[in-house]
């Protein structure tokens, strides 16, 4: 079957617009030539790809799939035309980057100022999800590169490692300043706390228990929050809830100000192998992609400043 770019590409446009006036704008065309168009390409495909709903339109099934497959299609077009038609050092148009929302204000956050100082043609669409997501929507070709863990399904992906975070066990102070609570150190003594979680994987809280104490037990026995957000956390645990095991960088300003301490087995403890639970994040990007003048500005910057850091 042959179908007219013109058709597809009209398509995807109203897929990513809210309404077929804002495609039209995109497209530079009249909302009537857009109507027309996707009229034409149900025709020639004999499928609905549009559905009336009061008195809008909206994606049936198949039109939200071949949405979703035309924009990983069309990056790729996109890409290529401009590495065929750029002489190779202009860096301008848009690069598509994810990351972790705490990690990336972190890390992320000094190196975009001189990315973007460096070329002011360049554009630069940050988005923040949880490293599984990140992988996915990278894979399918919905962001062009992105910060992650490795994990089984990054086989079809380019990995540097740019950073290792290091997980510890936080509480509040007001948990035992009076004396009424021991502080804990052993394995035992932890497990009688209630603690906040990210989800239910307990990649952090795992990671920081084998290291600490040698061994993985039934994590942890008294869960009082499940929550994807580690701001959140980080605030259930200042208000003397729970304990929590979160990144370093990531509490650092809490324990300057004393609203946190750590907690678990002392640095030389003889229980401890290892006092510090430790996590690699990569900068990621597909393998075999089409590598335009931006996309090797913004990786290699990337790369290089976590080499000097």
């Amino acid at each position: 079957m042959v179908i007219n770019y013109e058709l597809l590409r009209t398509l995807y446009e109203v897929g990513q617009a809210r309404t077929f006036a804002e495609a039209a704008r995109r497209l530079r065309v009249t909302p009537s030539a857009v109507s027309h168009q996707l009229r034409t390409l149900q025709a020639q495909l004999e499928v609905t790809l549009f559905e009336r709903v009061g008195r809008r339109a909206k994606l049936t099934p198949a039109g939200e799939t071949l949405v979703h497959e035309l924009r990983a299609s069309f990056a790729r077009i996109d890409d290529a035309l401009e590495a065929a038609t750029s002489d190779g050092r202009t860096v301008r148009g848009r690069v598509r980057l994810g990351g972790p929302g705490p990690f990336s204000r972190m890390w992320l956050r000094p190196r975009l100022v001189g990315l973007l100082r460096t070329y002011p043609e360049l554009v630069i669409d940050v988005c923040f999800n949880v490293p599984s997501v990140l992988t996915r929507e990278l894979i399918e070709g919905e962001l062009d590169l992105a910060l992650v863990v490795r994990s089984e399904d990054t086989s079809s992906l380019e990995m540097h490692p740019v950073y290792v975070e290091e997980f510890m066990a936080v509480a509040s102070p007001k948990r035992w300043q009076h004396g009424s609570k021991k502080k804990p150190e052993t394995a035992r003594e932890l497990s009688e706390h209630p603690f906040v979680v990210f989800d239910d994987d307990l990649a952090m809280h795992a990671a920081y228990w084998v290291a600490a104490f040698g061994r993985r037990e039934p994590l942890p026995p008294k869960i009082i929050c499940r929550i994807t957000s580690l701001d959140e956390m980080l605030a259930l645990v200042v208000e003397g809830l729970a304990i929590a095991v979160l990144p370093n960088y990531f509490v650092a300003d809490a324990l300057k100000a004393k609203t946190v301490v750590p907690v678990g087995p002392p640095r030389f403890s003889r229980v401890a192998r290892q006092t510090t639970a430790k996590n690699a994040i990569y900068l990621a990007w597909r393998k075999g992609v089409v590598e335009t003048a931006r996309l090797r500005a913004v990786r290699d910057a990337l790369l290089s400043g976590a080499r000097s850091a």
